[in-house]
């Protein structure tokens, strides 16, 4: 059915000079839409011709670097995630409930794609106008590809397993694609066991192979040839490959961030984007990365035009564009010492602790605020995470994940950024020790083999399915809070058999932010980070 915009809004951005001005301008420099709610996903096929989607369903396109937008509402009530432009005029667009829109008239006209419904749909590669493949996962959890040749008159629908090495097959996403070639397509996705895969296929889809296995999450994939791509995901995964996708190294990891997605214009100059607006640029191929920007709220999406022009979308509403790779002349912020918790401190704490972490100021030199970057994490005792502040202190919330009767060790550091910049604490890392009591006579179950929970989507918008695998019948009880503590949610599901259970949770009421659910069972218990992207 064709669905002809019905709502052309104009969207003033707040700049006053035209295109061929602004290139002066250095560094990642945000726009400002009406849009509150995340962008999801950007393409743009020139410097100033492109498109954001997002999860209001709503579609903005702009023609000149951003200072304006046309809004294209097309009443559809799904979330937006992937956009690719084959030239200004043909493009494709998907979404949850297995959502896919193609144009053929420069985003003036949509039409929807008929083929067997979808639960989602994330990713989308248009790679000339008549050839394309959007992924995702079908209604059975199984991930799922879909391929065209003629420009989505006729569309090919692929399902298949996600193999990992020395374990049974299994199921999930496939949240991004790119059609290398006529007959070669590479893919990257998740399990259900948040586990990361990347797919390949040499035959348009017909067969799958799973060529590359990670503990972590995989959440975008970008090609410059038809051999050299890189993949990015949580924990700070970056892996590259030189062979069109057939083998995969990963890269040193001193960036433990969530990226969720990358864009190279060469085999050596390419960004990746991730959570607290992180922006990082490499110039030799992903070797060494420096950081470019450093904001709140995750950046979720990029794309560069060209060495100079690209933008960034991503968590409430935010739009980012560069004239210049993303560089900025500017001095680096002042040096300054980490404080509190003293080196070697005991704490010990109650089942919902808060630790309190203090810092001496720096300043910028130019004049700019500075933004602090606490990243706290411990190999004892599985926690890793960052916190975001312009304070000089920060009290941070550690859930329990399971109750052990010893002495955990927690490592902490702080860097300063001036939005380019990051300028570590001058004494470098801390380290503090914290007696977490045991609450049962009984051992601790060993979670890593025994017990699993994670939820998809992650982060989602108004529900999500928090998953969970036992490996025996025993009683449970899930729980989420707010990182205030609060309790948000309590479901008793009783007696529950072995294997993958699976329980909706809705958001209604809840606001954008961190969510941890838990697990809990008469012997142990597990926590889960969500995110609720409103």
């Amino acid at each position: 059915m064709l669905m002809a915009a019905n709502r052309i809004l104009v969207l003033l951005v707040l700049l006053t000079m035209c295109c061929s001005v602004a290139i002066a301008q250095t560094g990642w420099q945000p726009l400002a839409t009406v849009d509150p709610l995340p962008f999801r996903g950007v393409d743009f096929t020139d410097g100033s011709t492109g498109t954001v989607v997002g999860a209001t369903g709503n579609i903005l396109r702009t023609t000149n670097c951003g200072q304006t937008w046309t809004s294209h509402s097309l009443g559809v009530t799904a979330s937006l995630w992937g956009v690719s432009f084959a030239n200004p005029s043909v493009g494709v667009i998907t979404g949850t409930d297995g959502a896919v829109l193609f144009t053929q008239n420069n985003g003036a006209d949509w039409d929807t794609v008929h083929s067997s419904p979808m639960m989602d749909c994330r990713g989308a590669h248009m790679r000339t106008p008549l050839r394309g493949a959007v992924s995702g996962m079908n209604w059975g959890f199984t991930p799922t590809v879909k391929i065209t040749t003629d420009g989505w008159v006729s569309v090919t629908e692929r399902t298949f397993n996600l193999e990992p090495p020395g374990q049974p097959a299994t199921t999930g996403p496939i949240v991004d694609i790119v059609m290398l070639s006529d007959s070669v397509l590479v893919g990257a996705g998740c399990s259900w066991q948040q586990e990361g895969a990347i797919v390949r296929s040499t035959n348009l889809g017909q067969t799958w192979s799973t060529v590359f296995w990670t503990t972590n999450p995989i959440y975008g994939v970008d090609f410059t040839t038809e051999s050299f791509g890189v993949a990015v995901g949580a924990a700070g995964l970056r892996a590259r490959t030189t062979d069109g996708g057939q083998t995969w190294e990963v890269l040193p990891n001193a960036l433990r961030l969530t990226w969720w997605d990358v864009d190279f214009i060469s085999t050596d100059i390419g960004w990746i984007v991730g959570e607290n607006q992180n922006i990082y640029r490499t110039d030799d191929g992903g070797d060494t990365w420096r950081s470019q920007h450093l904001g709140t709220g995750d950046l979720i999406a990029i794309d560069m035009a060209g060495a100079d022009t690209g933008y960034a979308v991503g968590q409430n509403g935010a739009v980012l564009r560069t004239f210049s790779g993303g560089e900025e002349a500017n001095q680096m912020p002042t040096p300054f010492v980490r404080t509190l918790p003293a080196d070697s401190a005991l704490d010990p704490w109650e089942p919902i602790p808060y630790v309190h972490f203090m810092w001496s100021a720096s300043s910028d030199p130019d004049g700019a605020g500075i933004t602090y970057d606490l990243h706290v994490y411990s190999t004892d005792y599985v926690f890793d995470e960052h916190f975001i502040t312009p304070d000089t202190s920060y009290t941070a919330l550690i859930p329990i994940i399971v109750e052990l009767d010893e002495v955990a060790a927690f490592h902490w550091t702080v860097q300063a950024t001036d939005g380019i910049y990051l300028v570590g604490a001058s004494n470098g890392e801390g380290v503090f020790f914290a007696n977490i009591p045991d609450a049962a006579e009984e051992s601790v179950v060993p979670l890593a083999t025994e017990y699993s929970l994670t939820n998809y989507p992650n982060p989602f918008n108004a529900s999500t399915v928090i998953s969970f695998n036992l490996s025996r019948s025993t009683s449970v009880v899930l729980r989420a809070f707010d990182l205030t503590g609060r309790e948000v949610f309590m479901r008793e599901l009783g007696m529950v058999g072995a294997g993958t259970q699976r329980v909706r949770f809705d958001a209604d009421g809840l606001a954008s932010g961190i969510y941890v659910v838990r697990l809990e069972t008469p012997q142990a218990s597990l926590h889960h980070k969500m995110i609720l992207l409103r």
